[in-house]
């Protein structure tokens, strides 16, 4: 999985056409409060730069007391975003939304489009982000890469069922066996040359790196067959696989190959957690706390098909995840979190781990990582459920500036 780096390109070439307002800059009573909403607009993170033929963008915020402001911008070269800034908008709740065009002065076909809503604070100075989707047949896919090698659509899939080895299946160590999954191509475009079935972490069993993919058209389903080899070691052990599309970048749903080893050497660090110390983020386990209405779910993205997501805070809590494992032994473990491949854009996401021996912080920048499972540390649990892991909204970023996720967590052996 590449890594990207933290660098926004922001290019001098940038300008704001005449705006097109109606109700006389807002349709608000006179003096009212009032206030400024700067908004970063960029594509999903594989996508790094605005694509090339997207050649005009439009946003349109629309707020409290009728206010409604639409601006046009032309794409500033090969910026990786665009920045638009709305004065004198009414305090209140708003929405935002932009859509991408392949003529100038938002002409020609919708490319993407995208919405945020945030609050206006007044006399206020704040900066939203807001991140562009797929809409029609000119843009990519979040997180699937351009045109597939069946022609123009967005690439997806789900799963459907285990065809062979279901979950905890037994072993004897270094068994052979066979593991074949059926995934459904749940997308408008279809795979063939250049599509791959490949390995995405865990423990990968002797399997190989990855298979190639046969023509499967939108409804139709596959069924990906690996070779693979139990370890040698006692233990449960897990390994995941995804689709990766022609341009590298991975899309659809995560599956994964789940079996259990008797006899043998012990696992040692190659153990990987059964699905009983993993806490998803929709499940029991996992608690939503603070405002209900900061918190959003999102689903096709995240480790099982579903996330969660709320905004930076600057140095305020309004909203905490809680995730608090059930274990089954007094033993070190090793944390992962799963960062999804969007709405994951915080710099500054602080996991407070709450351990058998006393607590800690370790800070994450989420920017960094697309549907990879990163460690933060290894540390000593008891066994049941007095353990947890916090993530809160205080980053230290601007006030809504930014997306934080919350996926899933496991806990593995050490």
């Amino acid at each position: 999985m590449m890594r990207r780096r933290d660098i926004l390109l922001l290019f001098p070439t940038f300008f704001v056409l005449p705006a097109a307002l109606s109700g006389c800059g807002g349709g608000g009573r006179s003096g009212a409060q009032r206030g400024k909403a700067t908004f970063t607009i960029r594509w999903p993170k594989q996508t790094r730069v605005i694509p090339p033929e997207t050649k005009s963008i439009t946003v349109k915020l629309t707020g409290v007391n009728q206010y409604t402001s639409t601006k046009t911008s032309s794409r500033p070269g090969d910026a990786q975003v665009v920045k638009v800034t709305f004065t004198s908008v009414p305090a209140g709740d708003a929405t935002a939304t932009a859509t991408a065009y392949s003529g100038e002065n938002g002409g020609g076909d919708i490319l993407a489009i995208g919405s945020v809503n945030i609050r206006v604070r007044a006399n206020g100075d704040d900066s939203f982000s807001l991140v562009m989707q797929q809409s029609g047949t000119g843009a990519p896919p979040p997180g699937g890469g351009g045109p597939p090698a069946g022609g123009g659509g967005a690439n997806d899939s789900a799963f459907v069922t285990d065809v062979t080895v279901p979950d905890g299946t037994a072993f004897g160590p270094n068994d052979k066996f066979t593991k074949v999954w059926r995934i459904k191509n749940t997308g408008s475009s279809t795979w063939g040359l250049g599509y791959k079935w490949t390995f995405d972490g865990g423990q990968k069993m002797d399997g190989p790196d990855a298979i190639d993919v046969p023509n499967v058209g939108p409804g139709q389903t596959w069924d990906p067959s690996v070779e693979l080899k139990a370890p040698g070691g006692a233990g449960r052990y897990k390994g995941y696989w995804k689709l990766q599309a022609p341009d590298g970048s991975k899309f659809g749903t995560q599956v994964y190959v789940d079996i259990k080893v008797s006899g043998g050497g012990g696992g040692g660090s190659e153990v990987v957690v059964s699905e009983s110390d993993v806490v998803s983020e929709g499940q029991v386990g996992f608690a939503k706390i603070g405002t209900p209405r900061y918190w959003h779910d999102q689903n096709n993205l995240g480790d099982g098909g579903h996330m969660l997501w709320t905004k930076t805070n600057g140095n305020n809590v309004d909203n905490i995840g809680d995730w608090r494992p059930n274990l089954p032994e007094t033993r070190d473990y090793e944390i992962f979190v799963f960062i999804p491949r969007n709405y994951a854009t915080t710099r500054s996401a602080a996991y407070e781990i709450y351990h058998a021996t006393g607590n800690g912080v370790r800070v994450i920048n989420q920017y960094q990582y697309s549907d990879e499972w990163v460690s933060i540390g290894t540390y000593r649990f008891n066994q049941g459920s007095g353990g947890n892991i916090r993530l809160a909204d205080r980053t230290g970023e601007p006030y809504n500036a930014e997306y934080i996720g919350y996926d899933s967590i496991k806990w593995v052996p050490r």
